[in-house]
């Protein structure tokens, strides 16, 4: 089974690249400026909320301007920019790349944006390894919505989903992956949470050169 993989999409954050982003604070400014804006109730249980879920169902709503759609993803990129700044790789991810390098599909799908993912990447040396980034310019839901990996098998067309592989650290992107038919590694991540949330890895890894021994 796992000698026909002919792909890999990573997650970013937390996966490559040892994030400071402080998800909790991005998170609650962005709620309460949907609330200061009369657009979501303000009792709204946040535990199994992302910023992206929120911001997504304030734009249901059909409720926000396209001013204030714009202004309440600066907040996230906000958060984003102090949280890539001087950002290091996750230990071992040079060494797995440089290995999967030429032999596999190499792609990364981030709720972040764009712009933040190749900068941080080329700042660690890592941009010319992939052959595709998924930000969230590029698709119309961001993880837990399978979006950014119906785009990468859309991409590559000629390949089936038990031909890819996916490895993230958070709930969102097992199952993101698992909506899309993509088996799901967690790395370093809250099996718990993610069995909470209905995601139920195909392998469990600590140290990210472990990939190596499913492909």
């Amino acid at each position: 089974m796992k000698n026909n993989i002919k792909g890999i999409i990573f997650d970013m954050d937390n996966t490559l690249l040892s994030s400071k982003i402080n998800f909790a604070a991005m998170k609650k400014e962005t709620y309460e400026f949907v609330i200061n804006h009369g657009i979501l109730p303000d009792d709204l249980d946040l535990i199994n909320q992302t910023t992206a879920i929120i911001i997504e169902k304030a734009v249901k709503t059909k409720m926000m301007s396209q001013e204030i759609i714009k202004a309440v993803w600066e907040i996230p990129k906000k958060y984003e920019v102090m949280g890539m700044e001087n950002a290091v790789l996750e230990p071992g991810v040079t060494q797995l790349l440089s290995e999967l390098y030429g032999k596999y599909y190499m792609a990364v799908v981030t709720n972040n944006s764009i712009e933040a993912a190749v900068k941080a990447f080329r700042e660690n040396k890592i941009y010319s390894y992939f052959d595709i980034l998924v930000g969230r310019e590029m698709i119309k839901s961001l993880k837990p919505s399978p979006d950014g990996f119906l785009y990468i098998l859309d991409h590559y067309n000629t390949t089936s989903t038990d031909e890819w592989l996916s490895i993230g650290d958070a709930w969102l992107d097992g199952k993101a992956s698992m909506d899309a038919g993509i088996r799901f590694i967690s790395y370093r991540g809250d099996i718990q949470k993610m069995n909470t949330m209905g995601v139920y890895p195909y392998a469990v890894i600590n140290d990210i050169r472990e990939l190596s021994n499913f492909i």
